[in-house]
């Protein structure tokens, strides 16, 4: 990374991003996300990590973290309401 002049590792993604997005003539920025908000945008990161295993594989660390606690709080939701 330091060959791109970045100051951390959050850097780089973000910078990797954004030539992303440009390369689709599309600006991103944290402020400013843009397309990175719509559901449709994750719903694709998802299938992408479901059709390759090995691409994005913290992301997908990540999905599967959120699907555990998903599947808690329905859980913890049911239990609550049948009290």
């Amino acid at each position: 990374m330091s060959k791109y002049n970045m100051r951390n590792h959050a850097d780089f993604h973000l910078k990797y991003v954004q030539k992303n997005f440009e390369s689709k003539n599309i600006s991103y920025t944290k402020k400013f996300p843009g397309d990175a908000m719509e559901e449709y945008y994750l719903e694709q990161l998802q299938k992408r990590v479901q059709d390759d295993s090995k691409h994005i594989e913290t992301f997908q660390n990540l999905l599967s973290f959120c699907e555990t606690l998903k599947k808690s709080m329905a859980t913890n939701s049911y239990a609550q309401e049948q009290r």
